[in-house]
């Protein structure tokens, strides 16, 4: 990892790298390339920060054996907007994926709820921790084309959820867990 710090800014940080993979005859090779346009350095007051990425993949395509044809090129661009956070020492460590720890896969109330959900009398879940990367968390802002990442109000499955782009706290539970019995939250108590 390198630390934000070490670097002057502004700055394009650029990663490459490249795949190949022979399938039926035909052989593609892709060579991609990331950009991150850091315009100021990740300043911890002015959290969360927004962050567009762009990927460009140049996949080229030939057909293998002595009489190939000519290689097909194509260009492949696509954007991605992060939301990026500092590290806290209350986050849920990268490693450590949500759980649902009550008797028969059940979760227990939110710990730490967010306002947001508690205005949709939702639990507050983690769908599957942010990205870290340089120190610093990356929540997927679209929720990717995998699957939500960071905090969510969750509505107790995982396709009906409301995401908080934020890291998860190490207090929250798995989204999808349904809440044990017993630990309903009473919405109307709340005021909400």
């Amino acid at each position: 990892m390198i630390d934000p710090g070490d670097r002057t800014y502004p700055t394009v940080v650029t990663s490459t790298f490249a795949s190949t993979r022979t399938q039926g005859g035909l052989t593609t090779v892709d060579q991609i390339t990331i950009l991150d346009n850091w315009t100021t350095s990740p300043d911890p007051t002015l959290v969360p920060y927004t962050m567009v990425q762009t990927e460009t993949t140049q996949r080229t395509v030939s057909a293998s054996g002595p009489a190939g044809a000519e290689p097909t090129v194509t260009v492949l661009s696509r954007t991605t907007t992060w939301i990026v956070w500092t590290v806290s020492a209350f986050d849920m460590p990268p490693y450590q994926p949500p759980q649902c720890p009550g008797p028969d896969g059940c979760a227990y109330g939110t710990i730490k709820p967010n306002y947001l959900c508690d205005g949709m009398r939702r639990e507050t879940r983690c769908a599957a921790q942010c990205e870290l990367r340089d120190w610093l968390w990356w929540c997927r802002a679209d929720g990717g084309v995998d699957a939500p990442i960071g905090r969510v109000c969750s509505e107790g499955n995982q396709t009906d959820y409301k995401m908080l782009l934020e890291p998860c706290d190490h207090t929250d539970f798995k989204s999808g867990c349904p809440v044990c019995p017993g630990y309903e939250r009473d919405w109307d108590s709340y005021g909400v």
